[in-house]
């Protein structure tokens, strides 16, 4: 299975004797994790993620829509179900190009 990540120019093959999807896919997200420094979008998420968790928010990083979303209640309300979480230890973008589509 090869998995391509276009924005850093990278590629990862993952050879494995099954078939399950999932098996290769977690193998191929999980060696991206380690060998390659996260994207800004990736960094972006994270702050944004950790920013939640807190409740310290930094507004200007949202568009306006989004601001009037996150009233104060409902950024209390995420607070409290994100922190006892705790910090993130790993993420990744929950994307995938379709499998062998134009190959």
């Amino acid at each position: 299975m090869n998995t391509i990540y276009p924005e850093g120019s990278r590629a990862i093959v993952v050879l494995t004797n099954t078939n399950v999807t999932p098996t290769f896919l977690k193998i191929a997200d999980e060696l991206n994790y380690l060998l390659f420094p996260p994207t800004a979008d990736d960094k972006f998420a994270r702050t944004l993620f950790s920013e939640l968790q807190s409740g310290n928010l930094d507004g200007s990083i949202l568009s306006e829509d989004l601001r009037q979303y996150l009233s104060p209640n409902k950024l209390r309300e995420y607070s409290s179900s994100l922190n006892p979480l705790g910090p993130v230890e790993a993420s990744r973008r929950n994307y995938r190009w379709p499998d062998n589509q134009g190959l």
